[in-house]
This record gives structure tokens, C-alpha cells and sequence, in this order.
């Protein structure tokens, strides 16, 4: 395989146990984690009254809570060895997960034709002063 290895395993990302179960499980088989790649998404599309709680629940979960808890599970392993990058795919709907991102000091890499206006209008709004 060229040096190159790689696992799945189904983990439900808004389980902080099940993550850091994933992540024991891919240091112990493979010793470090490169890259992480935060790409879950859900949602269920409906008129917010209209919605069930539960709905709410589960998108903050994956949303939200996905990427916080991947990222402190991978996190200490690769400030340990000096390196990893840590990827987020998202769109408008995953703002919150952004701002995280941002907070953190992650810079964004943009693709698109519109992301880098879209990526300074949320950049102003997350640092705007009183």
C-alpha cells in the first residue's frame, strides 16, 4: 500500500465517548492521526415550529458538538508530535462550528468564487466590538 493506511469505523460524532473510543482506536493502529477531516452534517429541513425538539437536539449534536469533540480527541496527539492539520467542511448552516474554528485560530481556505467575501462577513461579525 505505499506506506499509506487507513480505517473506517461508523462513529456518531455527537458521542463524545464513541469519539474518543475511534480516536484511541486509530492511535493504537496506527500509531498518529495526519489529518482530521470534520465533514459530518445533519439536518432535518423544516419551519422552526414545526420542527421537533429532538431534531434541534441531534443537528446541535452532529453540527456542533461533531467537530468539538473530534477536534479535542485528535488534538493533544498532534500538538504532542508537531503535526496534523484539521480540515472543516461546512457551509451556512454549520455557522456556529465556524466561529469554533475561528475562535481556535484556524485560518480558512476558501474555495468558491464568493468564500473569501462570505468568510470576511463572518470574520467582522465573530470580532465585531460594542
Amino acid at each position: 500500500m505505499n506506506g499509506y493506511a487507513a480505517s473506517i469505523i461508523f462513529t456518531d460524532v455527537g458521542d463524545r465517548a464513541q469519539v474518543e473510543r475511534l480516536v484511541e482506536h486509530a492511535l493504537k493502529e496506527h500509531e498518529h492521526i495526519d489529518i482530521l477531516v470534520n465533514g459530518a452534517g445533519w439536518t432535518v429541513n423544516g419551519l422552526f415550529l414545526d420542527k421537533p425538539v429532538e431534531d434541534w437536539e441531534r443537528e446541535v449534536a452532529v453540527n456542533l458538538w461533531g467537530p468539538i469533540n473530534c477536534t479535542r480527541a485528535v488534538a493533544p496527539s498532534m500538538v504532542k508530535r508537531g503535526y496534523g492539520k484539521i480540515i472543516l467542511f461546512t457551509d451556512d448552516w454549520r455557522l456556529p462550528a465556524i466561529g469554533l474554528y475561528l475562535s481556535m485560530g484556524f485560518e480558512p481556505q476558501m474555495s468558491g468564487e464568493d468564500m473569501p467575501e462570505r468568510w470576511d462577513a463572518i470574520h467582522r461579525s465573530l470580532h465585531a466590538r460594542p
